[in-house]
């Protein structure tokens, strides 16, 4: 869900509407100073697909910030083969046949 609000307006409210849709939010940390793994990539691999979403810091426009999270929407796939990690110095970490439907933290020492 997200409220919006621009300056002089009412607040909008966009409410999520995915029923049974499947989903799967990946967190990626590392214990030296780039904590988040800003720059990593994340791909979650399916039979049919590759998905790819990259780590940013801070916001993406003006006045504004996102989640340091890898969001996968994945309508009604039931199954995902992997999600790769592929740090910011290159370095890769693989987590095979994760479950939808869940927040999966994904860690480098």
């Amino acid at each position: 869900d997200l409220v919006v609000r621009h300056l002089h307006e009412l607040p909008k409210v966009f409410i999520a509407r995915c029923g049974s849709a499947r989903s799967l939010v990946v967190s990626v940390r590392q214990s030296d100073q780039n904590h988040f793994a800003v720059g990593a990539r994340v791909e979650a691999v399916t039979e049919s697909a590759t998905l790819t979403r990259w780590i940013l810091a801070g916001g993406h426009s003006t006045a504004s910030s996102g989640p340091s999270d890898a969001h996968f929407g994945l309508g009604d796939l039931e199954q995902i083969q992997k999600v790769r990690v592929i740090w910011p110095d290159g370095a890769v970490s693989v987590v095979d046949n994760p479950a939808t439907n869940q927040r999966l933290l994904i860690t480098r020492n």
